[in-house]
């Protein structure tokens, strides 16, 4: 089968870019939840390396339809 396509952002996985996706990168960053594989892939919004809250920041200002810098919502690959 083709490899599933994973979107810069997506951290829950589902296929788009929402404001959920910012929630599970704030509940990592707080401990709450572990993001792996994919996921994790998917959360470094900003392409740093690591994730952390300016992941967050970034798919809420892409949702917001505000200009970012990253290529969130492309495909990772």
């Amino acid at each position: 089968p083709p490899a599933k396509t994973v979107l810069l952002g997506d951290a829950d996985l589902d296929g788009k870019i929402t404001i959920k996706d910012a929630t599970v990168i704030q509940k990592s960053t707080a401990k709450l939840t572990t993001l792996e594989g994919d996921a994790l892939k998917a959360a470094d919004a900003d392409v740093s390396g690591e994730v952390n809250i300016k992941d967050a920041t970034a798919i809420q200002k892409h949702v917001a339809l505000l200009e970012t810098g990253y290529p969130i919502g492309e495909p990772i690959k």
